[in-house]
């Protein structure tokens, strides 16, 4: 099981990179949150060691009692292979994988209408 301590260190490079971040447990969320939940998750795999990072987006104002992410896909490495905790590279190529892949688009979605021209 990862660790809260591990999963700051993995997400500080993406957080320091971009202070319109923050991070809850494991979703890396922009702020402020309003309307729509949108940035980067965090999620668990069959192996303690191993992060499957992915990109979302979805409102608020569903009447549902759970968070689940209506808009999602992954972020791959740049070099083949998985995202492993123990790699100490892992965080920076992370970083500047989302920086360049899943951050612009996500940025541009602040207001309901813009997230309704994405969805």
């Amino acid at each position: 099981m990862v660790t809260p301590a591990e999963l700051k260190r993995f997400a500080a490079p993406l957080l320091g990179r971009n202070p319109d971040l923050v991070q809850i447990k494991r979703v890396i969320a922009f702020k402020p949150v309003r309307h729509i939940l949108h940035g980067i998750h965090l999620g668990s795999s069959s192996s303690a060691d191993w992060v499957r990072p992915r990109w979302f987006a979805m409102p608020l104002f569903e009447p549902d009692m759970f968070i689940h992410f209506m808009f999602a896909a992954h972020i791959y490495p740049a070099q083949p292979g998985s995202w492993h905790f123990s790699d100490p590279e892992a965080p920076v190529a992370l970083a500047e994988q989302a920086s360049e892949i899943a951050l612009p688009m996500m940025r541009q979605l602040r207001t309901i209408e813009e997230f309704y021209r994405f969805a």
